[in-house]
């Protein structure tokens, strides 16, 4: 994982999303760059040490107002069942905000295949890939969540998609087709904003 979480700050000042990020903070895959907020919220971080993301299995039902994660989704193979279990530790009324890379910008719509030559050209770790667009042709060597499958995927899990948005700030369109280059490793911010609530 790299700094998306700090890096997406900006984002998430412009959106006015610390309006509602706060209480107890569950900060889901954040390594070293866990979620900062001024007292009396709390952020607890998750991440490889405290076991499987998609499992939370020794965190309590309920147990947080928001759960936060930058750019671990993808890294999931069930993310149906991981949105299950972030949705089960989260209180109602209670937000769920995921960062994830978005495909047209980051993949530039490749369709990559895990474990093989064809793997992601810039994370071979991705499991999945997620945009704003429905695709006419979805990839066939992996999974792809567009709008749709955004809403299916939060409705499945007890929650309401609220926001959904594409930040891309710092991205050099004129190297789009530069295939050695990962923009996102130059400051470049390159994804998906899905909020959910728990009604």
């Amino acid at each position: 994982m790299s700094d998306e979480m700090t890096k997406s700050h900006p984002a998430r000042e412009r959106a006015g999303d610390y309006a509602w990020l706060k209480g107890s903070v569950l900060d889901i895959g954040c390594g070293n760059d866990k979620l900062q907020l001024p007292p009396p919220s709390t952020v607890r971080g998750w991440d490889l040490p405290d076991g499987d993301a998609t499992h939370l299995a020794t965190l309590e039902d309920k147990s947080f107002d928001t759960v936060v994660s930058a750019h671990c989704l993808e890294h999931l193979a069930d993310p149906e069942i991981a949105l299950q279990n972030w949705s089960r530790v989260l209180r109602e009324a209670g937000y769920c905000y995921i960062l994830v890379p978005l495909f047209s910008a980051y993949e530039k719509f490749k369709d990559f295949q895990y474990g093989t030559p064809n793997a992601g050209k810039f994370n071979p770790d991705h499991k999945t890939s997620w945009d704003l667009i429905n695709l006419e042709n979805p990839p066939k060597n992996h999974r792809h969540f567009g709008y749709k499958e955004i809403v299916r995927l939060g409705a499945q899990a007890g929650l309401t998609l609220v926001d959904l948005r594409v930040e891309v700030d710092g991205y050099q369109w004129e190297r789009f087709n530069d295939a050695e280059f990962d923009q996102t490793q130059h400051g470049a911010l390159a994804q998906l904003a899905i909020i959910y609530q728990k009604l």
